[in-house]
């Protein structure tokens, strides 16, 4: 085994997000600001701050603050004096700053009232005896329970319940967040893979074939027009293949393969053998991973989780009660996938192992893929001196927009455009808030895509993928 080489041999020349990295400061409009002191103050909770320690914060900033304006005052003691600002000053978005004043006006200025309200979680409740039946039926082998009633409701816990406590939008007590978003466990996603793939990268680079996690998971198929493929075989109906296998295990990747190689191994290699994180985790390892592609070597393909997953590691994000959290997130997947087998034979431990992640996966890959891998939400946007929320907003795309039916089935999802600049929105109020959002999306001219339903959404997204591969001129053309 060769030795591996020094981080300047590697990387040559550190750049800003080295530094910045290094630092464990927070960079917001430009100016530079150590919030340490304030972490265990603040009133969102540490989780909200750590997200983005060490990295340009002003997106999160913005997003997290909808309801007042006394952050941007809060801050003016923490900015730490002399240091270079990592990039120019950020302008505040004229229509964030209309959406808010809009939130502000339909909730009547009151502090809680974008969090789930009173009837929402009735119906969670609901859903949850009915997931508890579930498990029931699955400890005691019932297939149909076990196997489709369980998987379905904890569809309907993590769209509704889960997601939304990943953003700080259920309650206002920290830690009720924390255990809503635990709740997408065993059988969705796991607690610290997701904070890294869904709140510190797909939510901050949305549709950003770099930088967002979610445009990287499969090596074979081809999310967005400006990825490349080796292979030369790439056609509309192989591209539309891959996508399907990502389609049937996306969500057992999630709870088991992610949080294994994003949590659990750089998790021991920092705090049970004291080691350093690898090359891959750096902030650059798309350098590295070139070195490696051109040896002949193979290198890792989720570049952009890699280098979120590096910098939260680095940062302290999974050191002490959320990576035991995340650890054991982790192994009740792993259990899950176990226990049957050691209590029924093998087919019907395969249904109640197998089964559950494949409805699991339908609802996730179908609900989450159609609102962004559309060709009118992938068009060529300045994401350096852009609008943040404007390209938040014409990033996805939207149907069923009037249907509170579709906003529970989806937990809101099939209103993107709307949960990407107001995720600390509750989910709950999307259908009453999304006529008044449109009209501001209008006004700034960054009104989403629309489709009526989810059929000709699905459609277009389908159509797109196919395209994706039949278009294909990629290196193999000479």
């Amino acid at each position: 085994m060769c030795p591996r080489p020094k981080a300047h041999e590697l990387l040559g020349a550190k750049r800003e997000a080295d530094l910045l990295d290094e630092g464990g400061l927070w960079i917001i409009h430009g100016e530079a600001y150590d919030l340490s002191a304030f972490r265990e103050r603040h009133p969102g909770g540490t989780t909200a701050l750590d997200l983005c320690r060490g990295s340009d914060a002003t997106d999160l900033f913005e997003q997290f603050h909808v309801m007042t304006d006394l952050h941007r005052a809060a801050l003016r003691k923490y900015r730490v004096g002399g240091r270079a600002p990592a990039k120019a000053a950020t302008p505040y978005s004229a229509f964030h700053e209309d959406v808010k004043a809009m939130v502000r006006d339909h909730f009547g200025g009151r502090d809680d009232a974008h969090k789930a309200s009173w009837e929402h979680l009735g119906h969670m409740a609901v859903v949850f005896a009915v997931y508890a039946a579930g498990w029931r039926g699955w400890w005691a082998g019932d297939v149909f329970l076990g196997g489709l009633v369980l998987p379905f409701c904890a569809w309907l816990i993590m769209a509704n319940f889960a997601h939304d406590g990943s953003h700080h939008a259920v309650s206002r007590k920290p830690w009720v967040n924390e255990l809503a978003l635990l709740t997408s466990s065993p059988l969705l996603y796991s607690y610290g893979s997701w904070y890294q793939q869904h709140c510190a990268s797909h939510h901050l680079e949305t549709n950003d074939p770099e930088f967002d996690v979610d445009v990287q998971h499969h090596p074979f198929t081809r999310w967005h027009r400006s990825m490349l493929r080796d292979s030369a075989s790439m056609t509309g109906v192989v591209n539309l293949f891959w996508h399907f296998t990502a389609f049937l295990v996306s969500t057992i990747n999630m709870s088991n393969v992610h949080p294994w190689k994003f949590v659990f191994v750089p998790w021991v290699q920092r705090h049970v053998l004291r080691r350093e994180l690898p090359p891959y985790f750096s902030p650059d390892n798309d350098l590295y991973c070139d070195a490696l592609k051109a040896a002949g070597k193979d290198a890792p393909h989720e570049l952009a989780f890699f280098k979120v997953s590096g910098r939260m590691h680095r940062q302290g994000f999974m050191d002490g009660w959320r990576g035991g959290l995340a650890v054991a997130s982790f192994l009740s997947s792993v259990a899950f996938l176990a226990t049957p087998y050691f209590r029924f034979g093998p087919a019907r431990a395969a249904a109640l192992t197998l089964l559950p992640y494949l409805v699991t996966s339908a609802f996730f890959f179908t609900v989450t893929q159609i609102s962004h891998v559309q060709a009118p939400c992938q068009q060529d946007q300045d994401r350096d001196t852009g609008d943040f929320f404007k390209i938040q907003a014409t990033t996805s795309l939207d149907y069923g927009v009037d249907s509170e039916l579709w906003r529970f089935l989806t937990g809101g999802l099939n209103v993107q455009a709307i949960h990407h600049v107001l995720p600390v929105v509750n989910s709950c109020h999307y259908t009453k808030l999304y006529p008044k959002f449109y009209a501001l999306c209008e006004k700034h001219g960054c009104a989403p895509a629309n489709r009526p339903g989810i059929l000709s959404a699905g459609y277009a997204h389908l159509k797109h993928i196919y395209d994706l591969g039949e278009l294909y001129t990629g290196p193999h053309v000479e």
